[in-house]
């Protein structure tokens, strides 16, 4: 039975060259944001859980950074051959290191899904 348990995980190191956040009472535009993503899948037999943790940071001169967002996914489904059926969780939160003001907003909201892949 544990003979079928298989873990993966990945990192991610990416750019964004421009983003605009707005929010009811802001809004703002940043260039050059990078983020660094780490996530992890568990299957199962048919059972597929796993989640990610990405957050986004500024460059503020080498080696410098500031971490102002966080997003979080959690996901469980099942898998039928190329199919899958499962729900997802996503979260954004803002990141306010050194008790800076917060320069993200809050969101979440799940998803239902059936997803075909090869």
């Amino acid at each position: 039975m544990i003979e079928a348990l298989l873990f993966s995980f990945f990192i991610e190191l990416g750019w964004v060259p421009t983003e605009a956040i707005a929010s009811y009472d802001s809004f703002y535009s940043q260039e050059n944001t990078f983020y660094i993503e780490f996530g992890v899948d568990v299957e199962w037999y048919f059972l597929r859980i796993g989640g990610d943790i990405r957050t986004y940071a500024w460059a503020v001169g080498m080696p410098s950074f500031f971490p102002y967002r966080a997003e979080y996914v959690i996901y469980c489904g099942v898998e039928f051959g190329p199919i899958m059926i499962g729900w997802r969780h996503l979260c954004s939160h803002p990141v306010v290191p050194y008790g800076a003001k917060a320069m993200s907003t809050n969101a979440t909201y799940d998803e239902f899904f059936i997803r075909a892949s090869k």
